[in-house]
């Protein structure tokens, strides 16, 4: 999809305006590529020189070269997170910009879960479609509850239509999202969530399903490609578009060749190209303790034995690798926004919505403050305004939105509503020092509230246990310092307040370990 540049650029600063339609015909496209579960240290790019030390810790032994070349043309945000490492709370942040339990998601939406984004939510979307956008959706939505809505069958759930699917109905968490709930985008071709990547299922703009039978990256690339092209008038060839890619993997299922790119596993992580594979899983706080406190919701590696899709990390490490490398692959296969002219005025962005454990810590999926889940790949391109290179500023799942208005020169435009902050000045290398955030808010639902800062990784539980992490000298994460670094814990306790006291937290409405965190 994506490739080199040429030509010049229209330069946006954070002080364009909207409003004028020669205004409007100037505003960069949006290409957004959205992977799933992909965690930040797993790109080859780190294993550059140029790279290497912007990472805490080893780079994962992974093959990324159309990432890497990408990257080279782009700016690498060293220390982007998600503030809520699961799947739907970091989507609804990045589209609202809002704390999670404000925009209506604070959790994975699940049948039996009173959760969606809210309908009149200022969405990204939105914001961008009354500023002269046509706005796209390809792939995993993931921001509904799913409801009884299925088109082809009224009165029925869409898990229901999937051959696959054992029940019970109440923990589906597919969907198909009506008109009235797509937040603003006019093109749509999307589904709410499901693990089988190799049969994969799309609502168009009518509802009509479609089920290609091919490897879900590949198709969604084919559907992205078209609407650049725009070869069935799928947007305003006269406007500037904003187009989102939402791809699942490498998300599980990742325990065959099925749920991968079985090219990319015979290239480079089969047993035959990998003998052993511990050299895959090269983190040495692989066989560490988890987390010294209560968790809810994260996944201990030995439940994960003999459970359909997944399994223990030597069992599916090699898939996810090679889905990735899958990833990678699709990211680049075309050069479509060169071959159209349109590289030069488009803002490309590569992320992911949380990472992956594989094993570290003794645990696998998400759902922790492990940098292994939290940190996330962002890169952004965007010719000639934004300068290459690697950026480490603080950036959390609330500031995706206001910064992306802020580089299509729509900053006057972000809504009241938005918590997050635009980082445009901070990528355009203008931006004051003092105005550099100090820290990322962490929110684990009702469970876990923190911190991440350019130094430290800071979790309190309701219980009122805590870690404090100094991912400086510790970058595995292997010596808890809560009980021993009084000062640095009260400190960050203060930071913590104020971050839950601006988004109206449950903790600070019920003053939660009040003597660890000051509300004042």
């Amino acid at each position: 999809m994506l490739a080199g540049c040429s030509g010049t650029s229209q330069t946006v600063t954070a002080d364009s305006k909207a409003g004028t339609p020669e205004q409007e015909s100037k505003r960069p496209n949006i290409v957004f590529f959205l992977a799933d579960q992909h965690r930040r240290q797993a790109l080859g790019l780190w294993q550059k020189p140029q790279y290497a030390s912007y990472l805490n810790g080893a780079s994962d032994p992974v093959h990324t070269p159309v990432i890497d070349q990408f990257a080279q043309q782009s700016l690498v945000l060293s220390q982007c997170c998600s503030s809520t490492p699961v799947c739907s709370p970091h989507r609804g942040m990045l589209f609202s910009g809002m704390f999670p339990h404000s925009n209506g998601v604070p959790w994975n939406c699940r049948v039996d879960r009173d959760w969606g984004l809210i309908r009149d939510t200022e969405s990204l979307a939105k914001v961008l479609g009354r500023n002269g956008y046509s706005c796209g959706y390809i792939g995993k939505w993931h921001l509904d509850k799913p409801e009884p809505n299925d088109p082809a069958n009224p009165g029925k759930y869409v898990a229901e239509s999937s051959p696959n699917w054992t029940g019970p109905i109440e923990h589906s968490m597919d969907s198909y999202t009506p008109p009235e709930d797509r937040q603003g985008f006019d093109f749509w071709y999307a589904y709410g969530t499901d693990d089988d990547h190799a049969n994969p299922h799309y609502y168009d703009n009518d509802g009509k399903r479609h089920e290609p039978g091919i490897w879900a990256t590949i198709h969604e690339t084919d559907v992205a490609i078209d609407y650049l092209k725009n070869t069935s008038n799928q947007r305003d060839s006269d406007n500037p578009f904003c187009l989102f890619v939402s791809t699942h993997p490498p998300h599980p299922d990742y325990a065959d060749l099925e749920d991968t790119d079985p090219e990319m596993y015979h290239k480079h992580y089969s047993p035959e190209k990998v003998a052993n594979v511990d050299d895959l899983l090269n983190r040495p706080n692989r066989h560490n303790d988890q987390l010294p406190m209560k968790m809810v919701y994260s996944s201990n590696e030995q439940l994960m034995k003999g459970k359909p899709g997944k399994g223990l990390s030597t069992e599916v490490v090699r898939y996810y690798y090679s889905s990735i490398s899958g990833v990678d692959r699709q990211f680049g296969r075309s050069k479509t926004l060169d071959e159209l002219g349109m590289s030069e005025n488009t803002i490309v962005v590569y992320t992911s919505d949380h990472g992956e454990m594989m094993g570290s810590h003794g645990l696998m999926s998400k759902s922790t403050a492990y940098e292994e889940a939290l940190g996330i790949p962002m890169i952004v391109r965007y010719p000639e305004t934004i300068k290459p290179g690697v950026n480490d500023v603080l950036m959390g799942s609330m500031d995706f939105m206001p910064t992306l208005l802020g580089l299509a020169g729509l900053n006057s435009e972000i809504p009241t509503s938005v918590d997050g902050q635009d980082l445009t000045p901070h990528l355009l290398g203008t931006a004051a020092k003092e105005s550099r955030p100090t820290s990322i808010p962490y929110l684990l639902h009702t469970e876990q509230k923190g911190l991440r800062t350019d130094r430290y990784t800071f979790v309190i539980n309701k219980e009122g246990e805590g870690v404090l992490f100094d991912n400086s000298s510790d970058p595995y994460q292997m010596n808890n310092l809560f009980g021993s670094e009084k000062e640095v814990v009260k400190k960050l306790g203060k930071e913590l307040g104020q971050w839950l006291r601006k988004g109206d937290d449950l903790w600070f409405q019920m003053r939660i370990n009040k003597d660890l965190i000051d509300y004042v």
